[in-house]
C-alpha cells in the first residue's frame, strides 16, 4: 500500500503547488486539503475542503496519512489567534489511528 501525502494549505504559498507536483511525478498518493479549490492540480491528486486551522478538521484529516505537511498561510494577525490548531488538530487525529 501506498503512503499518503497531505498537504494542508494550496493558496498563497508557492512552495506548496512545487512540493503537490513533485510528490505527485514521484508516484505518491497526495491529497490537497485546503479551504478553497486550487485552479489547478497535478492529475491523480485528491483535494478536499477543509480549514486546518480547525481542530476538529485538522484531527479528522490527519487520520490515515503517513506524512503531512504544513503549507497554509493564516489570516490571523498572531501565531496564537489560529496556527495553533494544527498541530493539536495533527496530533489527536495521528494518534487516533494508532
Amino acid at each position: 500500500m501506498s503512503e499518503k501525502h497531505v498537504v494542508f494549505g494550496t493558496g498563497q504559498v508557492g512552495h506548496a503547488h512545487a512540493l503537490i507536483a513533485q510528490l505527485a511525478r514521484s508516484g505518491k498518493d497526495v491529497r490537497a486539503e485546503s479551504l478553497h479549490h486550487p485552479k489547478a492540480l497535478p492529475e491523480g491528486v485528491d483535494w478536499r475542503a477543509g480549514d486546518a486551522t480547525d481542530p476538529d478538521a485538522a484531527a479528522d484529516a490527519s487520520k490515515g496519512p503517513s506524512v503531512i505537511y504544513q503549507c497554509f498561510v493564516s489570516e490571523a494577525t498572531t501565531t496564537e489567534d489560529r496556527c495553533g490548531a494544527l498541530p493539536v488538530g495533527m496530533e489527536e487525529g495521528f494518534h487516533e489511528r494508532r
